[in-house]
């Protein structure tokens, strides 16, 4: 009786596996389609687009800032 209760055991801990399995590309794949339709949003949107560029203004800017005040002294 106890061989027969942990074969059973184990084929419910492997049918559980892989239904787990199952459900995370699922789950990827609808994290996948939000990000998508936000990422669509941000794109249709102009203000992302003078975010963007006044983020790498401000980076560029920043690195060479830095540079001349260090050569500066």
């Amino acid at each position: 009786m106890l061989k027969g209760d942990s074969e059973s055991s184990v084929e419910v801990q492997s049918k559980e596996e892989e239904e787990g399995r199952e459900a995370r590309p699922e789950r990827k794949t609808r994290i996948l389609i939000i990000l998508m339709k936000v990422g669509k949003k941000l794109i249709m949107n102009p203000n992302t687009y003078a975010t963007f560029i006044g983020l790498i203004w401000a980076s560029i800017h920043f690195r060479y800032a830095q540079c001349h005040i260090s050569l500066a002294h």
